[in-house]
């Protein structure tokens, strides 16, 4: 039963932040490369912006993290 509550939360988890295209800038301004791969392949949309209008690869961008824009290109 713990197990089954465990999953439970996981997966709703998960598809909460799929959901969300902030998810997108998130995982870039933290170099969550992992993150950045499934919410692509999830289809979030990669020129979803914050607040003040930055995006994911402006964020990889400030980062130096030329793979994680690579991703976003």
């Amino acid at each position: 039963m713990k197990w089954f509550i465990v999953l439970l939360l996981a997966a709703t988890l998960s598809a909460a932040t799929v959901a969300d295209p902030q998810a997108m800038v998130d995982a870039a301004r933290n170099s969550d490369r992992a993150a950045l791969r499934a919410l692509l392949k999830s289809g979030v949309n990669v020129n979803a912006t914050q607040g003040d209008g930055s995006t994911a690869l402006h964020w990889a961008s400030y980062r130096d993290d030329l793979e994680s824009a690579d991703l976003l290109i």
